[in-house]
């Protein structure tokens, strides 16, 4: 068997173990697939469904935690650490909007995020 088709195997099972292993709950994972030979490095970004991992549900984010957070798009666990802190010293959020005093979310990933978070 060449190698060709050998790798391409490998990235089939890979992709397939990986698919299957992603939706956990109602919760989904991100992460990168990364597959080497020697001719050839293959990258796969898998974001988080976020409307599948909340339901109709948005989260509070005078409560979230990082890994709710994480949940968002956009949104990795850095910045949830950052969303928490600048809670924390700040005090609770009034609006949604708010957010945007959190070094690192300006009006684009505002308008990623902003039909599933909430104060209530």
């Amino acid at each position: 068997m060449k190698k060709g088709p050998q790798i391409i195997l490998a990235i089939t099972l890979s992709f397939i173990f990986l698919v299957a292993g992603i939706y956990v709950g109602r919760y989904t994972v991100a992460g990168t697939l990364t597959v080497e030979s020697s001719k050839q490095t293959t990258y796969m970004t898998i974001e988080p469904d976020t409307d599948a991992a909340l339901g109709n549900g948005k989260i509070n984010i005078n409560k979230a935690s990082v890994e709710e957070f994480s949940l968002l798009p956009g949104i990795g666990e850095t910045l949830a650490r950052r969303i928490i802190a600048y809670r924390d010293i700040n005090g609770m959020f009034k609006t949604v909007e708010d957010l945007m005093n959190v070094p690192g979310i300006g009006e684009g990933k505002m308008a990623q995020i902003a039909k599933y978070v909430t104060v209530e």
